[in-house]
Order: C-alpha cells, then structure tokens, then sequence
C-alpha cells in the first residue's frame, strides 16, 4: 500500500474488521484523503478492534473531528435475484 500510485482519495471505503488491518489502511491511505473527502469505516461501532484502531489513529494524529455513525446494518440494503428468480417471481 505504500508504494501504491494514488496520489488524492475523495472517498476511502474501510473494511479492516480487526485492529491491525484497520490501522495499517488508515496510516497508508487516510493522509492521502483530500480536504472534503469522507471516510467511511464500515465497523466502527460494532467490532472493539476496530473502534481501537480508529480511536488510536485519530489519537496520534490529533484528529478532534466528530465521527458520525450513519447506519448500523446487520442485513445488506439490497439483494441481486438473478434472471431466473426475478421470472419466478413474476409467474
């Protein structure tokens, strides 16, 4: 991730679950976030690892920004029905 060629990020979607991955995401790609960018961090507020990283990221890096928690979901917005289904619905 460090060598990776990306110079500006407008929206950094993290999927780390556990403490090291989360952290290893933020220290290599957060600082590349441009001003106005988001950050989306799909288990803080639900796994304790993650929470740890976070918290620890934005301690070392003076970070005071609020988080903000949009949405806890513990099924998926949407689900694909293939053709197949979609036609058996149909009938």
């Amino acid at each position: 991730m460090p060598t990776a060629p990306i110079d500006q990020i407008a929206i950094l979607r993290l999927d780390g679950d556990m403490y090291e991955s989360t952290s290893v995401v933020l220290e290599h790609l957060h600082p590349k976030v441009s001003q106005g960018g988001i950050v989306i961090i799909d288990d803080y507020g639900m796994l304790p690892e993650c929470n740890r990283a976070v918290e620890d990221y934005r301690l070392k890096h003076g970070i005071t920004d609020p988080l903000q928690i949009i949405a806890m979901l513990r099924e998926p917005l949407s689900t694909h029905t293939g053709a197949r289904e979609h036609e058996n619905q149909r009938s």
